[in-house]
């Protein structure tokens, strides 16, 4: 009978060390492993963001250059305009048949003039486009970013 007393006590330890031993808090090693996967993983994030960022504004810079150019020849057109205005108006005094020329010269550059303005229209539009593009790739990082960080578990208390 005092053999028996003696088996429970050393069962019990041996079940309190098993539980200790299948219980234990992860390695240090592994918990550091993941945070330094993590933190790459975020440093990838910022650099493709990066990326993009500087893909933005060399499109920006880029449309930027066509849109002042487009205007450049809205610009020279317009003058081009108002001098063969003139040009008619000095011409229709003068002879007929010049009128006539003058008068396909200036529908060719109006012609032209529509055609710029379509392409400054279509410039804009390709802006929009580019910039919403852009706002759901920054949107979609913004996820990326938020949907990996870990979950930190609620702390217990300590019962006395």
């Amino acid at each position: 009978m005092r053999t028996r007393w003696a088996v429970y006590p050393a069962a019990a330890v041996l079940a309190g060390t098993m539980g200790g031993i299948l219980l234990r808090p992860l390695p240090v090693v592994a918990v550091a492993r993941e945070i330094v996967e993590l933190q790459q993983s975020m440093n990838r994030l910022l650099e493709g963001q990066k990326d993009l960022q500087t893909t933005l504004v060399h499109n920006s810079a880029v449309s930027e250059i066509l849109m002042e150019q487009s205007l450049d020849t809205v610009n020279r057109l317009t003058g081009t305009m108002t001098a063969l205005q003139k040009t008619m108006q000095e011409m229709q005094a003068n002879s007929g048949v010049r009128l006539e020329t003058t008068a396909s010269q200036v529908e060719g550059i109006s012609d032209n003039l529509q055609e710029t303005l379509a392409r400054i229209g279509k410039l804009n539009q390709q802006l929009v486009d580019l910039q919403s593009v852009l706002q759901s790739i920054d949107a979609k990082l913004a996820d990326r970013v938020s949907s990996t960080k870990p979950a930190v578990p609620p702390r217990t208390q300590a019962h006395h």
